[in-house]
């Protein structure tokens, strides 16, 4: 029954966290990012992002992905509203951003740790 609830209360998490995540940076996102969020994107074509990044610079527009081998003009229609590629940030906007989202995880993981307490609770009855 344990099990049953983590996982359930696992799988929630990821589908919250998921339906927040509007858009993928396509000049900070990793090969697993990139994979798990982005619309016929598996591991080699993420790989291949990276790569392209690493070893000619940050992207200057989506429409750059398109340089990309593997990469065409379909699959960047097909992700257009879920890419990016970032703007400049300050460091008092990056201190901001990542203690807002430390906030919402913490608050999160709270909300959950109640979910699994009360239905555990329900479960000893």
């Amino acid at each position: 029954m344990f099990k049953k609830l983590l996982l359930s209360s696992i799988i929630a998490i990821l589908l919250l966290t998921s339906a927040f995540a509007a858009t993928v940076n396509i000049n900070q996102a990793d090969i697993v990012t990139l994979a798990e969020n982005l619309k016929g994107i598996g591991m080699k074509k993420a790989k291949a992002i990276v790569d392209y990044r690493e070893a000619n610079g940050d992207f200057n527009t989506i429409d750059d992905i398109v340089n990309v081998k593997g990469i065409g003009a379909k699959t960047l229609q097909k992700n257009r509203e879920s890419l990016s590629v970032g703007e400049s940030k300050s460091d008092a906007d990056v201190t901001e951003e990542t203690q807002s989202n430390e906030a919402t995880d913490k608050k999160e993981k709270q909300e959950v740790k109640k979910e699994v307490t009360k239905d555990t609770s329900k479960s000893k009855e």
